[in-house]
């Protein structure tokens, strides 16, 4: 899911770009779909993350770790909540957009570390 969020971060200033505004408003309505799997993804992601901390964990501990995890999720819903509230503002949009790219960057490459 968020290598497809990735994705359309990638296409859509193509689109603009080339000027297919209607396909950049078709695929960012895509992007709803996308991000609403997204976050649930995330969600699981943090509920394995715990019990597997639980497996070599007290309950403390593991219950201590997932509030990093659950606020990366919702610093990547602010700004894409900001980017709809400013979707005629384009220089806000696109910064709002770049937002939530680097938020899946740093999710990415933390559990890539955090794995080897």
């Amino acid at each position: 899911m968020a290598l497809l969020w990735i994705f359309l971060l990638v296409v859509q200033p193509f689109l603009i770009q080339a000027k297919k505004y209607e396909l950049h408003r078709q695929v960012g309505n895509l992007g709803y779909f996308i991000v609403s799997f997204l976050i649930i993804s995330l969600f699981l992601v943090v509920k394995v993350t715990y019990f597997k901390n639980l497996a070599t964990q007290s309950e403390m501990e593991a219950l201590a770790i997932l509030p990093n995890d659950t606020v990366e999720i919702f610093a990547f819903f602010n700004p894409l909540f900001l980017c709809n509230e400013v979707q005629k503002n384009m220089p806000d949009h696109l910064r709002f957009m770049a937002g939530t790219g680097l938020m899946m960057f740093g999710l990415g490459l933390g559990r890539f570390l955090a794995t080897n």
